[in-house]
């Protein structure tokens, strides 16, 4: 198997404080990008391909869910059963959003999951999707000042600073999820 290495730019930029007076010589220090922000910025770039295959299995699992309700448990092959899932739902035409519709409609007809926890669910994977969607089509640029920062649309447009604090929000919310769809594929 073979590591791919696609072409891919990022943005840095340098705040400059003109209340700083120059040297001796005249000359205005910019800073620049250390070895710390390269490694920042790849950790990144790693991390948005862990976002987007999470969230493919995410909406697999959402998949199991909807069509055990539909068809009850797997239990060997069964044409319909396949077709449903090859043909409706994981067709293009079958987004996300409304496979979460359709999940929400059924944590209300089941008792696994009601109440708080489908609300955390729906919460958690909007989210999900929210993010997914920010880090395939947002950019990622660097401010030697604040680090990392992805800047997207989502209504407006939008930035975020990629700390650890962020980092470990969105673990928990793909956690979550994942969480509370292994609850309803039991």
């Amino acid at each position: 198997m073979k590591k791919i290495d696609l072409p891919g730019t990022f943005t840095v930029s340098i705040p400059i404080d003109l209340n700083q007076p120059p040297d001796a010589n005249g000359v205005f220090e910019f800073g620049g990008m250390d070895a710390d922000g390269y490694e920042e910025l790849e950790l990144s770039k790693g991390n948005i391909s862990s976002i987007i295959w999470s969230a493919i299995c995410l909406e697999s699992l959402m998949e199991n869910v909807i069509t055990n309700y539909f068809f009850g448990k797997f239990s060997g092959l069964d044409i319909k059963r396949d077709l449903f899932q090859r043909e409706l739902l994981q067709s293009s035409s079958m987004q996300f959003s409304f496979k979460k519709k359709l999940l929400n409609k059924i944590c209300d007809q089941r008792d696994e999951i009601s109440g708080k926890k489908s609300s955390k669910l729906q919460g958690t994977l909007k989210r999900v999707m929210q993010w997914r969607n920010a880090f395939a089509h947002g950019k990622l640029s660097y401010n030697t000042k604040e680090g990392v920062i992805l800047s997207y649309f989502s209504g407006d447009h939008k930035t975020e600073i990629l700390n650890e604090k962020f980092w470990d929000s969105l673990e928990q919310d793909f956690e979550l999820s994942e969480q509370l769809l292994k609850e309803l594929t039991v």
